[in-house]
């Protein structure tokens, strides 16, 4: 039987309100941080880290690892004539179409302007072909406001034991053939 007892009470609902919304605002500057603030899909920096995991998880398991990088053509006509809040809704729209005609293991970026980026992990070259050969079609086949289409351009390539810049430098090279056999392709 006690003698004597004796206790503090304090009232924590207010820091445990602080620390939740703390929390709640690191998970929207995180979220902030590694998207594109325009077209909502992963940036430059968030592609770039998961490349380099994609290609370490290649090399760790022996799989296969694809890129694409797509651009739209002529892009400067559709700011130059429709205005760049029209070329804004163009970027996004695009990017939806892109990120929709992905696998959820597969990640859409916008790599830059009006250059976007899908890693294809687990995914050879002719499969990442094959997807990035769907989205230029759903893309061309798309009816913008007034009726107005765009097309895209691309290159796929397969890791194939590159550094991380070697191997977009690659499917770039591949982007910028398509642009030169006529655009509205894609070359792997």
């Amino acid at each position: 039987k006690p003698v004597f007892l004796a206790g503090i009470v304090f009232d924590v609902t207010e820091r445990k309100e602080m620390e939740m919304d703390l929390a709640q605002k690191n998970k929207i500057l995180q979220e902030m941080s590694s998207l594109d603030g325009l077209t909502k899909i992963s940036n430059h920096r968030t592609l770039v880290e998961h490349l380099k995991a994609c290609i370490s998880d290649a090399v760790r398991t022996g799989s296969p690892m694809s890129i694409a990088i797509f651009d739209i053509d002529d892009f400067k006509k559709v700011n130059d004539t429709r205005g760049h809040v029209f070329g804004d809704q163009v970027l996004a729209r695009v990017a939806a179409i892109i990120n929709g005609s992905i696998r959820g293991a597969d990640l859409a970026g916008r790599y830059g302007g009006e250059e976007f980026m899908v890693l294809f992990p687990d995914t050879g070259l002719e499969q990442a072909a094959k997807v990035s050969e769907r989205i230029r079609q759903v893309i061309a086949d798309y009816a913008f406001e007034e009726g107005m289409r765009v097309t895209v351009s691309g290159g796929v390539k397969q890791y194939t034991g590159e550094t991380p810049a070697e191997l977009i430098h690659a499917a770039d090279i591949r982007l910028y053939q398509a642009k030169k056999n006529g655009k509205n392709q894609i070359v792997f």
